[in-house]
């Protein structure tokens, strides 16, 4: 919903990206490639909890984020918590980077994990 609404307006392709953030010296929502390649092999439980974060990339890397705030409300600054979401280039942030594992909506479909409404 978000993705389709930002290729829209800004006339771009916005590529769904799965990974871990690091921040404050952890890495937050990580599974090591490892894992990764055992769910493409095997998928997952019913009701299996998945460590990965998902943000949404520009072709110009700027990174919109519109879930970190409401995962980790501690982590996330004044003004993303305000916005509700984080739209900036890596290179202006100072204490968090993201680390992507996957681009594209493909894992989560071969793991069987994406699930898809209609009539929004």
């Amino acid at each position: 919903m978000v993705r389709g609404i930002l290729e829209a307006q800004l006339r771009v392709r916005v590529a769904y990206t799965l990974g871990y953030v690091y921040q404050n010296g952890q890495r937050l929502c990580h599974t090591p490639i490892e894992g990764l390649e055992q769910m493409l092999r095997t998928g997952i439980a019913p009701g299996a909890r998945i460590s990965l974060h998902s943000w949404l990339t520009l072709p110009s890397h700027e990174i919109v984020d519109p879930t970190f705030w409401a995962v980790f409300p501690a982590l996330s600054s004044p003004g993303e918590r305000e916005a509700r979401s984080l739209f900036m280039h890596p290179d202006q942030m100072s204490d968090r980077t993201y680390h992507p594992q996957w681009v594209g909506d493909g894992f989560v479909r071969r793991i069987g994990t994406l699930k898809e409404y209609e009539g929004w």
